[in-house]
């Protein structure tokens, strides 16, 4: 007979004398130190022969989760988007580890959740189907300042159901106008 077989039975006696000594705490009404201590010596015990009967401490295989879609813009410096809207107003970058088919960005108040723009993000190439894609976005004409610009894998329309899977600040200027008013 194997070793497992043998300490199998062996944790099937500990665990009767484990009731048993359970039966003699509850007739003591959980006062007696000796009874508890002896019925967490056997606890212990029978916990350690159950991980060797079981085959001992090997790894154990879980799924791991999904990938993460990752969004890389290509003019970020120092963690924020400097956008100078007098000469650019188009936003580039990458998805990488893509899972989704829709991906959509909102422009908002950097000290609140007030969204002021929303909108899709077209893949370069015209479809979001290779785990990398290249995307363009335009940044609308507003006024400068600091506000966050948030990514969504999902419509602009189902925003409000989901987290955003990015959030990077994003500074405007119009280095031609002295500023744009609302």
């Amino acid at each position: 007979m194997k070793k497992e077989f043998y300490l199998s039975f062996f944790v099937f006696g500990l665990t009767i004398l484990f009731s048993g000594i359970c039966v003699a705490v509850y007739l003591s009404k959980g006062k007696s130190a000796f009874w508890i201590s002896k019925k967490m010596k056997i606890g212990a015990l029978i916990l350690s022969f159950t991980v060797l009967s079981s085959g001992g401490c090997t790894p154990m295989c879980y799924d791991s989760s999904e990938p993460t879609e990752y969004i890389n813009l290509d003019s970020i410096e120092n963690n924020t988007l400097n956008i100078d809207l007098s000469t650019n107003n188009k936003v580039t970058g990458t998805i990488s580890e893509r899972i989704s088919n829709e991906f959509s960005f909102a422009l908002g108040n950097i000290s609140s959740d007030t969204i002021f723009y929303q909108s899709d993000i077209f893949a370069t190439d015209g479809e979001f189907d290779e785990i990398t894609e290249t995307f363009a976005l335009t940044i609308p004409e507003t006024k400068n300042g600091d506000f966050i610009l948030r990514f969504y894998n999902t419509n602009q329309n189902l925003q409000a159901d989901h987290y955003p899977i990015a959030e990077i600040p994003i500074k405007i200027v119009h280095s031609r106008i002295a500023d744009v008013q609302n």
